[in-house]
Formats: C-alpha cells, sequence, structure tokens
C-alpha cells in the first residue's frame, strides 16, 4: 500500500466548524473566524453575507474577549527555595548514587 492510499483520521467539527464560514479558507482565516464565532456570534452573519470585513470583525471580538488577570506569584522563605534548588539539584543524578551526592555535599559544606 502506498503512503498517498492510506487515509488519516480527521477529528470531529466542533461547533465553530459546523458554520458556513469554515468552508475552504486558508489557516489564518480559519483562525480569525473561530476567534470571531466564539466572541461576537451576532456578527458572523454579517461577515458571511459580505457586510463586515472578516478583519473588522477580528477587532471587535478582540475587544469583547474577556482580559485575564496575572497571577501574582507566591512569596517564598528562603528555606523554601534553597530546599526546591537542592531537589532539581539532586534530580540530575541517579537515585542509586544520591547518598553519594550528599556524602560529598556534606564534606564540602
Amino acid at each position: 500500500m502506498r503512503p498517498s492510499d492510506k487515509t488519516l483520521p480527521v477529528a470531529a467539527p466542533t461547533e465553530h466548524m459546523k458554520t458556513k464560514l469554515f468552508n475552504i479558507l486558508p489557516a489564518n482565516k480559519a483562525r480569525q473566524g473561530m476567534v470571531v464565532s466564539r466572541y461576537a456570534r451576532e456578527v458572523v452573519d454579517k461577515v458571511m453575507s459580505g457586510e463586515m470585513k472578516l478583519r473588522e470583525a477580528v477587532k471587535e471580538a478582540e475587544a469583547r474577549k474577556p482580559v485575564t488577570k496575572p497571577r501574582l506569584k507566591k512569596e517564598r522563605t528562603l528555606e523554601e527555595v534553597v530546599a526546591i534548588r537542592f531537589r532539581r539539584f539532586m534530580n540530575h543524578f541517579p537515585m542509586t548514587q544520591h547518598r553519594e551526592v550528599k556524602q560529598i555535599l556534606g564534606e564540602l559544606l
């Protein structure tokens, strides 16, 4: 069997892909269409009928996208930081050598 004869498995279409907007589009336009259909559904019909350009619809959809707030990093104590870095350092060695590594570190300190 030649590689071209094989059929590749196709993922099931999502609700966004079922709209007519995604019929044969370049990847960037399909991506833009997904953004529009997710955040500005009422504009999809205008884009499909030609009343509004896809670029304008994307701008409108991006404006409606919820803004995520950055998470604050937890302040760690010096003891926690040292413990995390020690564990990361010890993970570089196989488990069978941990005892020897600890002994060498003890001699160095």
